[in-house]
């Protein structure tokens, strides 16, 4: 169905279609009117011409050809039939026209057959029939003449007429064309501008429904809109309730890993105490195997205590908000290599990208890099020449850092599983760790918003991409 926002530029389409069609009438009839004219003009023309070789050849000593003259008679003759046709009644008396014509045929008959004998000067009948002639063809000439003047009248008359009704229609068109632009602003162009602005308001937190009801395109928008505005209210909701459950269960469960951590410490001391203890005053009286025993426990507890610590940093890194700030990662990778590393290796072969500048929380990269790179020393250890790059590399449009190493490297097909905390690829005694690096790396960058990914092969070592969104 036609949208009523259309019947405005209807109506002006439609205006301007009547006035080119009455242009093309006025045009016609001028056309016509002209046609008529010149027509009109060439019978008076070929009546002259008929006449006057009619009358050259009475006039003529030697025998002439009359193929043209019986030519241009039956041209003639053939336009005498339709030249009352060119007028109407009112402009042109036809039977008396009629009449006229008869007699100019009638007296050039005469002619014809007076040419035929020979020419007497002053013979009257041929004075008479040459009178006759020139009587009917001034008489065909005023008729003519008359009845052109009526018609060049008749379609003055008519411009005046057209050129009134051509300024009725064309004021007609300026007015539908003003009442449509001040209902297209009404209709379209208000609300589309409301609609607008409703819509910029909403990353201000707008959330106001349009109450207008239309029956036409522009309404089907307003409920479109109406439509995704309740959407997003719900789904708004949703994500506050969402959030406060997921805080009421992070606060959960940092009071459970402080009241874990705070419970398990106390007798992790003692056990690590006492086996200590035993070890040290009791040494004479217990066998090589008995303090064995208590090194075990005394390295357990220990260990249980650092899972412990590192159980509470990843539980407070939820805590903690990002604040971005301009960081060189160039310098932040050199600080952390030598907080790793006391000494300089004489096996490692570093490279460091200078300039990696980035938009992030400078405490949480440090921690970022301190995890990537410790695990990078780490795992490349057993080689003699390890290597180390640190940089930067674009995928997808995309820009990101990378810490690559040569070290021992892993299955791909274990990739989901290194994220997950105290997830371990290897065993405690090829490397050290409590496999919870990897993971916090993984919320910080979570945090960040940014895309963390491996690339690795086992035996040539490990590229770990990052940034931080």
């Amino acid at each position: 169905m036609t949208s009523k926002l259309l019947i405005p530029f209807a109506l002006i389409i439609s205006l301007n279609i009547l006035l080119v069609v009455f242009l093309n009438s006025v045009s016609e009839r001028f056309n016509e009117a002209h046609s008529r004219i010149f027509e009109s003009s060439e019978v008076v023309s070929l009546i002259h011409t008929t006449t006057k070789q009619l009358k050259d050849n009475l006039i003529s000593d030697q025998q002439t050809d009359n193929t043209k003259f019986e030519s241009d008679l039956a041209l003639l003759q053939d336009k005498f039939e339709h030249l009352p046709d060119l007028y109407t009644d009112n402009i042109l008396n036809r039977a008396e026209l009629g009449k006229n014509i008869d007699i100019y045929l009638t007296a050039l008959d005469n002619l014809m057959l007076q040419s035929e004998k020979p020419v007497q000067i002053g013979d009257e009948s041929l004075l008479l029939f040459n009178s006759k002639l020139d009587d009917a063809i001034f008489s065909i000439e005023q008729q003519l003449k008359t009845a052109n003047r009526d018609l060049l009248n008749e379609i003055q008359l008519n411009v005046n007429h057209s050129r009134q009704y051509g300024i009725i229609i064309v004021i007609l068109v300026i007015l539908f064309s003003f009442i449509a632009l001040i209902l297209s602003t009404i209709l379209i162009i208000q609300p589309l501008r409301r609609l607008k602005t409703e819509i910029a308001k909403l990353s201000d937190g707008n959330r106001t429904l349009i109450k207008e009801e239309r029956k036409d395109e522009i309404g089907d928008l307003i409920i479109a809109y109406n439509n995704a505005i309740e959407t997003l209210i719900k789904s708004e909701n949703n994500l506050i309730l969402s959030n406060q459950k997921l805080n009421e269960a992070n606060k959960e469960l940092e009071s459970f890993a402080y009241s874990v951590s705070h419970d398990l410490r106390s007798p992790l001391r003692s056990l690590s105490g006492f086996s200590e203890a035993l070890v040290r005053n009791h040494s004479d009286q217990l066998n090589d195997e008995a303090k064995d025993y208590l090194g075990r426990v005394h390295r357990a507890a220990e260990k249980m205590g650092e899972l412990i610590d590192e159980i509470l940093k990843l539980s407070r890194l939820s805590k903690k908000e990002v604040v971005r700030s301009n960081v060189d990662l160039s310098k932040l990778s050199i600080e952390t290599l030598n907080l790793i590393l006391a000494e300089p290796e004489e096996t490692l072969e570093l490279k460091i990208t200078e300039s990696l500048t980035t938009t992030c929380d400078e405490g949480l990269a440090k921690i970022v890099l301190l995890n990537l790179i410790s695990n990078a020393v780490k795992f490349s250890s057993l080689n003699e020449v390890q290597k180390i790059e640190i940089g930067t590399i674009s995928r997808g449009g995309n820009n990101y850092f990378f810490v690559r190493d040569n070290g021992v490297g892993f299955n791909m097909k274990y990739v989901d599983k290194i994220t997950g905390a105290f997830q371990r690829l290897h065993s405690k005694s090829e490397f050290e760790g409590t496999g919870i690096g990897l993971a916090t790396v993984s919320r910080i960058i979570n945090k960040h918003r940014g895309t963390l990914f491996f690339e690795s092969e086992e035996g040539k070592g490990t590229t770990v991409y990052f940034n931080f969104g």
